[in-house]
């Protein structure tokens, strides 16, 4: 009795949680990655204007270095 009602809660869930994974909101993906850049040497966050990452002058608060990648979306 109790497996059966397990495995019908599971099998709802399934198809509950599946159908928000797959929304994307565009204006959290903006939020979350627009400016936003990685350091590579520490790996730290940082969030800052295209243009002056390309003109090197923005340095990282943890390290000073002046080499950064944009953030992977997932």
């Amino acid at each position: 009795m109790e497996f059966s009602n397990n495995q019908r809660f599971l099998s709802l869930t399934k198809k509950t949680l599946g159908v928000f994974i797959l929304v994307k909101f565009p204006e959290a993906e903006i939020r979350k990655f627009r400016n936003v850049f990685v350091c590579r040497k520490c790996k730290s966050k940082i969030k800052a204007p295209n243009m002056k990452i390309i003109q090197g002058k923005i340095s990282c608060r943890r390290c000073g270095s002046k080499m950064f990648k944009a953030v992977r979306k997932k």
